[in-house]
């Protein structure tokens, strides 16, 4: 098997039982992730790394596995992609950006499908306005940084091709309707 196949078998195993706040296996969270960068046209390491984006963060698996299951190139992006509890939300979007234009996109696709109204719907009203205010100076940010020449030029083009870097999600979806 390919290291995508791998990967996406990994985080089927490490996410089992988990289920989002509407009841639906966390598992096709990561997977609609991997899906928007294959739709960029992201290399396969960098699909790997969005369908495990939320493994080390969110269950019992530590990067030192994912380095030794798929290598640097995987566990790099996953790094950056890990928010550590206590640090502030907006530094760890800084830490995203440093690492680069491949983890930028996968925290955009990440944010994307995180923004979707069939996931909103699920939320309590409070919980949707705290993501709504987390999630609008973080999409400006990214969003910034990926539209500035000189940035991995393919990957700026396939997310402008998308439109992606035209608006925000959090615009798009909360606008007082669910």
């Amino acid at each position: 098997m390919g290291i995508l196949s791998d990967a996406t078998t990994f985080a089927t195993a490490a996410h089992d039982g988990q289920v989002d706040k509407a009841g639906v296996p966390y598992i096709q969270h990561p997977l609609r992730v991997m899906d928007q960068t294959l739709a960029w046209g992201l290399p396969v390491p960098i699909r790997a790394a969005a369908v495990l984006h939320d493994v080390v963060e969110d269950t019992h698996v530590e990067v030192e596995e994912i380095v030794a299951k798929f290598g640097n190139e995987v566990a790099d992006p996953l790094r950056a992609l890990t928010h550590p509890r206590g640090e502030p939300y907006l530094g760890y979007i800084d830490r995203v950006i440093e690492a680069g234009p491949y983890v930028m996109a996968i925290k955009m696709a990440d944010m994307l499908d995180n923004t979707l109204p069939q996931r909103r719907k699920a939320l309590d009203s409070a919980t949707d306005e705290r993501l709504a205010r987390k999630y609008r100076p973080a999409w400006a940010r990214l969003r910034n940084a990926m539209s500035k020449e000189g940035r991995n030029d393919d990957v700026r083009v396939a997310l402008s091709a998308s439109r992606v870097l035209l608006c925000s999600p959090v615009d798009l979806y909360w606008d007082g309707r669910r």
